[in-house]
């Protein structure tokens, strides 16, 4: 899935072919504004990169300061652009343009060809590629009938310089370590599951509580389906692949819904910080982490202050994550409940339909909210 995003290119005259580069290898997958000197900075739930494109014009030109300035105190993705950075004299970014320099510039003659490592790197904030230090995953399978799956997923993506994570190799759990106990704090530090759904996967234990924990702590979750299996009807609506005779397509079908997961992720989790952040200078509130991919937003001081359970999650919405953020929102108030509570959700509004069934839920005396 590719997310569109906004890029504003900053440049002066003699940057201006780097600029309208940039502006075509990006047409079609991101709203481009370049050669056009910006007065504003995007909305701030907007998916948007500032790219700043510093050339000797620039560097003297008082509008390019004028935005950087605005830029220096956003939340937006910022990135220098240099003709060539060994040829490049840092010590001219001073006033407003100095915290360019405390950024990692990259170079418009880096790469295979010029522009290359410029294209990547607008492509990687906007969520289209991962960076390479995202790519956290955990394999989970049913011994019985998912092994074979399993090992050569997890070889191909270790291989490819993803951390992947499988309980039978590089001595992943010491001996004599709580296995199921090491198996949750493990799921936790990784940013998404990779579910091996083999025939026998359902009928596990401890594959129901790997699924189950993950989901309940709003971890990503991408299905792989070997044997034709559907046996989680609770991973039902999410990303699966089908695992067919040909391996070696399978494993890298796998590999590019893994870094389209992961990029998206990132892209969500920045976008909602940015809202947050301008939700707290606004209003004026405070937030807490209240655990994982949850928060606790606070607006106004003492007694009278009201307070808002905010879980984020890159997933469709559905009835079992809205029950779930009931039952967060009772256990994080404990004695003193929260005002309301929201889920920030990847997908469509809700049909006429659907909040119906919400509002019915909501009433119901039998679910906790």
């Amino acid at each position: 899935m590719q997310t569109r995003g906004i890029v504003q290119i900053i440049a002066a005259a003699d940057g201006a072919d780097i600029a309208e580069a940039i502006r075509a290898q990006l047409s079609g997958v991101a709203s481009v504004a370049a050669g056009t000197m910006a007065t504003t900075l995007p909305l701030p739930h907007e998916n948007a990169v500032l790219v700043f494109v510093l050339t000797d014009q620039a560097v003297a030109d008082p509008a390019v300061g004028a935005y950087a300035a605005l830029a220096a105190g956003s939340r937006f993705a910022i990135l220098p652009v240099v003709p060539t950075r060994t040829g490049f004299d840092f010590r001219t970014l001073t006033g407003a343009l100095a915290f360019l320099g405390t950024l990692n510039a990259v170079g418009w003659d880096e790469g295979a060809t010029p522009g290359d490592a410029v294209i990547t790197a607008i492509r990687r904030h906007l969520g289209l590629e991962p960076f390479q230090r995202d790519c956290r995953l955990f394999v989970s399978y049913r011994r019985s009938d998912g092994t074979a799956a399993a090992e050569a997923i997890y070889r191909h993506l270790r291989v490819r310089g993803f951390d992947a994570f499988m309980d039978t190799k590089d001595e992943a759990i010491e001996p004599g370590e709580a296995f199921q106990t090491r198996i949750h704090e493990v799921i936790l530090e990784k940013d998404f599951l990779l579910l091996v759904d083999s025939p026998d996967a359902a009928d596990s234990e401890w594959v129901r509580e790997e699924v189950s924990g993950t989901m309940n702590n709003r971890v990503a979750i991408l299905v792989v389906r070997v044997g034709g299996s559907e046996g989680f009807p609770q991973t039902r609506d999410l990303p699966a692949l089908d695992w067919g005779p040909d391996q070696e397509s399978c494993l890298f079908e796998l590999e590019r819904a893994v870094r389209s997961r992961l990029a998206v992720r990132r892209s969500f989790d920045r976008r909602l910080q940015q809202t947050v952040e301008t939700l707290k200078r606004l209003l004026p509130a405070a937030t807490t982490a209240q655990g994982h991919r949850r928060l606790l937003l606070k607006v106004g001081k003492g007694r009278s202050a009201n307070r808002c359970l905010l879980e984020f999650e890159d997933a469709p919405y559905n009835l079992a994550r809205i029950h779930r953020l009931a039952l967060g929102r009772r256990k994080v108030a404990k004695h003193k409940r929260p005002g309301h509570a929201v889920l920030v959700h990847r997908g469509r509004r809700l049909s006429a339909e659907e909040q119906a069934a919400v509002d019915w839920a909501r009433r119901d005396p039998s679910v906790p909210m």
